[in-house]
């Protein structure tokens, strides 16, 4: 039973990145460059699983695959998380700079 939700974990990052990486809105995250090369290596851990020794392969297998592709997807994504805030984080910044300088005045 862990090495089928293994596999289906595993199955399910490919889809998942593969979507993500797609969208439009995620291409300054990805970079236009590595998005081919993500989306490669994507199709290869695909054929693996469903046509290659993926068909017969353990529990630590698809762990160690998933863990590959789901670090990469994740530092992605936190990319994206941390540009969404990123203004408003500078914007608290300087807004906190004008009162300590008003302070020190």
């Amino acid at each position: 039973m862990r090495t089928d939700k293994a596999k289906n974990d595993f199955e399910g990052v490919i889809y998942a990145m593969r979507e993500w990486v797609n969208e439009d809105t995620n291409i300054p995250y990805v970079g236009v460059e590595k998005q081919e090369e993500i989306l490669k290596n994507l199709t290869d851990n695909e054929d693996w699983l469903l046509e290659g020794e993926g068909e017969h392969a353990t529990y630590i297998e698809y762990n160690q695959k998933y863990y590959e592709l789901n670090s990469v997807f994740q530092a992605m994504k936190q990319r994206k998380e941390e540009h969404e805030v990123r203004d408003e984080k500078v914007s608290d910044a300087l807004s906190k700079i004008e009162s300590y300088k008003d302070k020190i005045e």
